[in-house]
């Protein structure tokens, strides 16, 4: 929808989250690769309309960002912890920036992953404590 007001375009099918890119060019996307693990691919397309091209496949729904020519992202199935990797998008190279110490909080649809522009800092939400508590009610009356 134009910023002045009007009708709303749309601009994808069945596309989740969203970023532009830092030129003000491309959409980015992420879409559901039906898969169990929850994985989406990240497309890009012009930003006024066009074909749709595959970025990289095999994000964790929701833990991914876009800064400068880098996509961001935590890969929550790599050994011991997850990890923070980085996606050239000029040369293709993935970078591991470093592991996780603690595990990432992920529920589905609830997830937020954000990176400064200049790729300097990351935040994404963590588990801390993890505690179930077993109370015992005395004297109880249905």
């Amino acid at each position: 929808m134009p910023a002045q007001g009007g009708e709303a375009v749309e601009t994808t099918k069945d596309g989740l989250e969203t970023r532009e890119s830092e030129d003000g060019k491309w959409l980015c996307f992420s879409r559901p690769l039906n898969t169990p693990d929850n994985k989406t691919a990240i497309l890009k397309m012009p930003v006024g309309g066009g074909p749709e091209t595959l970025v990289f496949k095999g994000v964790t729904n929701r833990f991914w960002a876009l800064a400068g020519q880098h996509l961001y992202f935590m890969d929550l199935d790599a050994k011991l912890h997850a990890t923070l990797n980085r996606f050239n998008l000029t040369t293709r190279q993935i970078s591991r920036i470093s592991d996780v110490e603690r595990e990432p909080y992920w529920i589905f649809g609830w997830t937020s992953f954000s990176v400064s522009p200049n790729g300097a800092e990351i935040i994404y939400p963590q588990i801390d404590v993890d505690v179930s508590r077993i109370m015992l009610v005395e004297n109880f009356r249905w």
